[in-house]
């Protein structure tokens, strides 16, 4: 990267993810109030993000360090469902509680 390509490059620090926006983009809240879009956070997220695109006056950037920790689980775990046949063919069934 060239020392000119460095200088763009935009760091936001703290930036609190508030809710979801389209194309896979979170919407985040700087400490300063700046509104920026989010590549790879969900609502609830703290990140520390760098800026990787500029449109419409609106920074779209990608997270270098997030503060969150979060569980990745199988979404059939998630969903509480268990792999079985049944008369019908279909291989997922609902587990009951």
């Amino acid at each position: 990267m060239r020392a000119s390509e460095q200088k763009k490059r935009r760091i936001f620090q703290n930036v609190d993810v508030i809710d979801t926006a389209d194309e896979g983009l979170a919407i985040g809240r700087c400490p300063d109030g700046l509104i920026i879009q989010v590549k790879g956070a969900v609502p609830g997220d703290q990140v520390d993000a760098v800026v990787i695109e500029k449109r419409k006056g609106m920074f779209i950037t990608k997270v270098l360090i997030s503060t969150n920790l979060r569980l990745t689980v199988p979404i059939h775990s998630a969903l509480n469902l268990v792999l079985a046949e049944d008369v019908n063919g279909s291989t997922w069934s609902i587990r009951p509680h």
